[in-house]
């Protein structure tokens, strides 16, 4: 028996902003509008998901620090380690450590995460549903080779 267009579901991903996971179409669905998938490069490109923005990591004089704060994170709330300002860490081992989980940046990475994930949830259309979670491993090479933080990644991997 043929199923009903009511009954069909739509599968979203979660991704990141600025990420490419290959050309065929299936993967072009799971990133962000870009120029890769612009109208005259893939004119069946319909981004299928939400695409957040990451900060991203790099070394200045000897320490790892955010090199790249989104606006929602420079802004928004966030003061002092909350915001990225001032967060350094002395080696990637610490970067990549559980033990910034009880952190205020860590706190204002799921609370950025858990608010983008309801309010796309609340204007998608019924049946719609977010079936994966896409995310580079550490580094994002298409977007210009840049280190994700591995604790935004981690509050990705953890959402509801």
């Amino acid at each position: 028996m043929p199923i009903a267009a009511a009954q069909l579901k739509t599968c979203k991903v979660v991704g990141l902003q600025d990420a490419y996971h290959g050309d065929t179409l299936g993967a072009m669905d799971c990133v962000a509008p870009s120029v890769f998938n612009a109208p005259l490069q893939a004119p069946w490109y319909r981004g299928r998901g939400l695409f957040l923005q990451a900060p991203n990591l790099g070394m200045v004089r000897g320490r790892w620090q955010l090199v790249s704060r989104p606006a929602w994170l420079a802004q928004g709330g966030g003061q002092g380690e909350a915001g990225g300002e001032g967060a350094q860490w002395d080696s990637l081992e610490e970067v990549v450590s559980p033990t910034r989980d009880d952190s205020q940046l860590t706190l204002r990475y799921r609370q950025y995460i858990e608010q983008q994930l309801d309010e796309h949830q609340a204007s998608s259309p019924p049946g719609s549903h977010m079936a994966a979670l896409i995310i580079e491993p550490l580094v994002q090479g298409a977007g210009g080779m840049l280190l994700l933080d591995p604790q935004f990644q981690r509050q990705m991997v953890q959402a509801d």
